[in-house]
């Protein structure tokens, strides 16, 4: 399973994720921080810390993560800081990696249509399967056989009230 997000800061250090490590299901190799163009996934926001933990996580008795027994790679996608069209380059090299290396399932809970730079955003319009480049991305992901699963985004109680990119991919 690769994770795309914006860092996964105290996995490498927290409980919940010592099976994990113990075991050797991380993958260090292909894991990337696409952002800064580094191997170290493990600093940054806490947002893919919380994603991943829902997905792996184990504690005997008290939480058991949907899929704790898998293999996993992270790449860090996301800038929290900012909010820039890059990410959704950095997306698509992130799946790229994760396609070579051999992923099944890819999980983003990230979506895009406005940025800090307002001439970059999209109109809903272009939330129609096939315009932003991460969408196109997570469609070549699929027609590849690989499972993608995004969020849907948290923007159903304001105006835009529309699914974000990537979730509007067809397949």
């Amino acid at each position: 399973i690769g994770i795309f997000d914006s860092g996964f800061q105290g996995v490498n250090s927290t409980a919940p994720f010592q099976h994990i490590f113990n075991e050797g299901r991380i993958d260090h190799a292909v894991s990337k921080d696409f952002v800064y163009n580094t191997s170290d996934v493990f600093q940054y926001d806490e947002h893919g810390t919380e994603v991943f933990s829902v997905i792996a996580a184990y504690q005997e008795g008290n939480f058991t993560g949907g899929s704790y027994e898998a293999n996993y790679q992270l790449y860090i996608t996301e800038d929290a800081s900012t909010e820039y069209r890059v990410e959704e380059y950095n997306w698509l090299f992130a799946a790229e990696r994760a396609d070579s290396a051999g992923v099944d399932v890819i999980n983003s809970s990230l979506g895009y249509y406005d940025f800090d730079d307002i001439s970059m955003n999209y109109p809903k319009s272009a939330m129609d399967g096939s315009t932003t480049v991460v969408t196109r991305a997570a469609q070549f992901a699929a027609d590849r056989g690989i499972v993608v699963v995004c969020s849907a985004g948290n923007e159903g109680g304001i105006a835009w009230q529309t699914i974000t990119a990537p979730a509007d991919a067809i397949d």
